[in-house]
């Protein structure tokens, strides 16, 4: 159903026999679509009690007032030739019941009309023609058109008003007047009746009469379909000036139905739709947005959020699910975000990423070549790789800007290549190895350096040919423009430029929830004849139309809960269990689980504010019991989010919960700007502190996200009314000052020198002494410690707080997350023996490979056995297959990248070939004592 005829005809159910939706309406006999003509579709009337009037007497007919009344011309009451038809139920969603008639009344003769039987035109209708408002009761209404079509002047204002309204009445099915002829006839002389250019009442009513005239013919009422008259009428009506004609002819644009198919005349006619404030055309225009259909410059996800978030606050379900889907996709970052995140993180690539997003529009960067190179410069200068590689492109090529002139640049294209070639990029390997073997582009030849580098290029560290590398260089495949941007033909969508930002797959076809259906197509299917019009203002095309079907498709059982689906998160009834076992921690598990299941709950009813709230209280509590991993999960919360948020844009529960939502997906530098919007609406909000702490670690900004775990770690300490203790092992903590020390432990780790491992080392005990054993960070506090002890050169302590993490793990309910740093345990199991072995006096300061036989046997077994320490890749980590490196001969590396990437790291500057003879002896203590020390050592055999 176009939004013209659902806008001018609101639907109602049928009356009667006739069926209230279907196909098009063919004859008198059948009942109209819902809601057509501006009337309540229905069937004829008892055939008992209704006979058929010929055409010659149906106006004498229809004229007749009412038994017992006076005709307006004689004042006489007229003979009774049928009685009056049955008094319509006042509920409008009853059917009309033929037992009305009563069977006492004797057999008519004349058709009688009461006031209640006659259904007028929409109000609405009526108030845009602005015809006859001052009369209130339908008959007189009926006989003011009649009589005003008949009698007003040919091509006037009047005239043509009467008109449609004397048409709507006559295509009235349930009116014994009806006549669907004469209804076409009248409003298609109403429809060709010239307009004049200024507006005036003339104008608008014929706009209005040629939108009424190409819905019928569209939809099949009084006549049959025909799409090129529906299509010349609806455009002549909207280009008059109806605005519900415009979503319609949109709509057959979009379709080419009548008419040839045009996105772009379709996207046009949906904006000034939509600018007219028509609903189903705001969804649609960002529809078009988000895809870029139809519009000249391609996508933009800021104008398509725009628009959905219109659509959201008209409770428009579509366009609330659509911003959730888009707030969920990392690539719908706008530009302004990515710009933001140069300065908040200051990595390469941050930069990068504004160098792509000024090679197309869908960021809300216009296309600037100039711009693009600034960016590739600044993030190649920094060492990344790909924007080194793209950069040497452009000098290869030879690209310059609209009026610039310039030529191809041999020798910066070689040296950017090189550049990113030295950090193993495969496609920059096989650039070099090219020009190495043609000696083009001002390379001298060197089949040698050739070999090298394609070896290089083709294979990774497990030693495993890659083929599609070739496809990855794309050498003579790779073309740039400035309105497309960077084409990668032959590269995998992991392996694009734009890695940050991984382009989704198309919203028409990529599915919304796991396992759920997947968004139609925006296209109808052409090869139906005539399209079932819909009930509603909501196309089909809209995806999930409620909350209901959205929740349906998740195929949920009774009384299960989304939650509930993955195994590694614990359900209320697992927590319970445990109880009696962890009394300490499982009462904050518990209250922490009660609000994600309440957030869900209240999410599937539609309560957003609450959902949101409770979301929030669940993620303050950091116990991690939400699914990140379940997109259907993800989407129901993101769905509560954006709905609080397109009511308040600046709400920091919906803002936290949008934070979390994204952790696993947002790239850190962005999650940085998305903990800062958290921060500008709450500036108190401790746990956006130290979500953007992890987020700034990750980015190897360590000194900042110091500072945001300690103002987390004060604020806390102010709610809880602690400030005035000064020593913080003998605060009371919760959950966020736990994290807070915690982190703040390992982030000093993460530091060179003696005062940050130190550091480490007391904010870790702090948090040892806060929480009780069974918590998730114990054992990963333990392992930061002993790894501190090892920089420290404090061999028992190593043993101690290894020993205590290998405790502290084996306590560990089986439904918390596994520990951080697997690798640091596996590192740090090796030191712990090689401490044993040498008598706890000292701790290993020499590569594996220099250590004695002897030791090294007793540390790993047998040496020479493939995965044995000595044998570690120094690059990777590595132990199969590794050769070493001909100058030190003690350095080992499973692949020419891996050595050449360690070179570049600072092998260069400690190979020595008398590294080995350098080598220090250690002690080594003999089996029977070593079995006595790692008896004293309480160290578990099971590592």
């Amino acid at each position: 159903m176009s939004t013209t005829a659902a806008a001018r005809h609101p639907p109602a159910p049928a009356h009667g026999a006739g069926p209230a939706t279907g196909g098009p309406v063919t004859g008198p006999e059948v009942g109209t679509a819902a809601g057509d003509g501006g009337v309540k579709a229905g069937g004829r009337a008892d055939r008992a009690a209704e006979r058929k009037p010929t055409p010659a007497s149906s106006e004498k007919h229809a004229a007749l007032p009412p038994s017992g009344q006076t005709t307006p011309q004689s004042g006489k009451p007229p003979q009774q030739q049928a009685a009056p038809p049955p008094a319509r139920d006042s509920s409008p969603h009853v059917p009309r019941s033929a037992e009305v008639v009563s069977a006492q009344q004797p057999t008519p003769t004349a058709i009688a009309v009461t006031a209640s039987a006659v259904d007028p035109p929409p109000k609405y209708l009526l108030n845009q023609l602005k015809y006859r408002l001052d009369i209130q009761d339908p008959l007189a209404l009926y006989e003011a058109a009649k009589k005003d079509s008949e009698e007003e002047k040919e091509g006037t204002a009047g005239s043509v008003q009467a008109r449609v309204v004397y048409a709507v009445f006559l295509r009235n099915p349930t009116a014994p007047w009806k006549d669907h002829e004469r209804a076409l006839k009248l409003l298609t002389a109403a429809a060709n009746t010239e307009p004049p250019e200024a507006s005036d009442p003339l104008r608008v009513a014929v706009a209005i009469a040629n939108s009424l005239l190409g819905d019928w013919y569209r939809r099949g009422i009084v006549c049959a379909t025909n799409y090129n008259i529906s299509f010349k009428h609806l455009k002549r009506g909207a280009d008059l000036g109806d605005h519900t004609a415009l979503a319609a002819v949109a709509e057959m644009y979009e379709r080419g139905a009548g008419t040839p198919r045009d996105e772009a005349k379709a996207f046009f006619y949906y904006r000034k739709s939509a600018d007219a404030d028509c609903l189903r055309s705001i969804f649609k225009v960002a529809q078009y947005y988000e895809t870029g259909k139809g519009i000249e410059l391609g996508s933009l996800f800021a104008k398509a959020t725009y628009y959905y978030r219109l659509g959201a606050a008209r409770n428009h379900f579509p366009s609330l699910l659509r911003l959730a889907a888009l707030s969920l996709d990392p690539s719908s970052e706008t530009y302004e975000n990515l710009a933001a995140a140069v300065p908040a993180a200051k990595t390469p690539r941050t930069m990068h990423n504004c160098a792509i997003a000024h090679s197309t529009t869908k960021h809300g960067a216009r296309p600037d070549f100039v711009q693009m190179r600034k960016w590739l410069l600044k993030a190649a200068q920094m060492g990344h790789a790909r924007s080194q590689w793209l950069l040497a492109k452009i000098h290869q090529d030879g690209r310059v800007a609209e009026g610039e002139s310039g030529q191809m640049n041999a020798t910066r294209a070689f040296y950017w290549f090189h550049r990113a070639a030295l950090q193993g990029y495969q496609p920059a390997q096989l650039a070099v190895s090219a020009l190495y073997r043609t000696g083009t582009y001002g390379v001298m030849q060197h089949l040698k350096l050739a070999d090298t580098w394609h070896k290089a290029a083709t294979r990774c560290g497990c030693q495993k040919v890659r083929p599609e590398a070739y496809d990855l260089a794309c050498v003579s495949m790779y073309s740039l423009t400035e309105a497309s941007g960077p084409v990668w033909n032959g590269q995998q969508e992991s392996d694009r430029v734009f890695d940050l930002l991984k382009s989704a797959q198309s919203p028409a076809t990529t599915p919304l929830v796991s396992g759920g259906p997947a968004l139609p197509p925006l296209r109808f299917d052409v090869e139906k004849p005539t399209p079932t019009p819909a009930a509603d203002v909501f196309s089909p095309t809209d995806g999930f139309k409620d909350m209901a079907s959205l929740v349906a498709s998740f195929g949920l059982k009774p009384d299960q809960l989304l939650q509930d689906r993955n195994a590694r998160v614990p359900t209320m009834k697992v927590l319970t269990d445990y109880a009696t076992t962890y009394p300490t921690s499982i009462p904050s598990f518990l209250a922490a689980k009660r609000a994600f299941i309440a957030g869900e709950k209240n999410s599937m009813l539609q309560r957003h504010a609450f959902a949101v709230k409770e979301y929030a209280a669940g993620f303050r509590s950091l116990t991690g019991f939400f699914d990140l991993e379940s997109p259907d999960l993800k989407l129901l919360a993101a769905t509560s989010v954006q709905h609080v948020l397109t009511a308040k844009p600046k709400h920091a529960d919906a803002l936290l919960v949008d934070a979390f939502l994204n952790m696993l997906t947002r790239p850190p530098e962005l999650g940085i700007i998305a903990c800062n919007r958290v921060l500008d609406a709450a500036p108190t909000e401790s746990v956006a502190l130290i979500l953007r702490g992890g987020y700034r670690a990750r980015c190897y900004m360590f000194d900042e996200a110091i500072e945001d775990f300690g103002a987390a770690l004060r604020i806390e300490q102010q709610a809880t009314e602690q400030t005035k203790v000064k020593d913080l092992f003998k605060i009371k903590a919760n959950a966020v000052m736990a994290e807070a020390l915690f982190q703040l432990g390992v982030a000093h780790s993460n530091l060179e020198g003696r005062e940050h491992r130190v550091a480490s080392v007391r904010y870790l005990m702090m948090y040892l002494h806060a929480t009780p054993l069974e918590s998730k960070r114990t054992a990963d506090a333990h392992y930061t410690i002993a790894a501190s002890c090892l920089s420290l050169s404090h061999p028992d302590k190593l043993i101690s707080h290894f020993s205590s993490g290998l405790e502290a793990e084996s306590c560990r309910p089986h439904f918390l997350p596994p520990i951080l740093n697997a690798d640091l345990k596996a590192r740090l199991t090796l030191e712990v023996r090689y401490a044993v072995v040498t008598g706890r006096t000292h701790v290993r300061s020499l590569p594996w490979a220099a250590l004695p036989l002897e030791t090294m046997r007793m540390i790993e077994g047998e040496l020479g056995a493939e995965g044995s320490i000595t044998r570690e890749c120094l690059a990777c980590g590595s132990t199969r297959k590794t050769k070493t490196c001909a100058g030190c001969k003690i350095a080992r590396y499973c692949s020419t990248n891996c050595q050449i990437a360690h070179w570049i790291r600072g092998h260069r500057a400690e190979c020595n070939p008398n590294m080995l003879a350098q080598a220090v002896p250690v002690p080594v203590i003999a089996p029977a004592a070593l079995t006595a020390v790692a008896a004293k050592s309480a160290i578990r055999t099971t590592y």
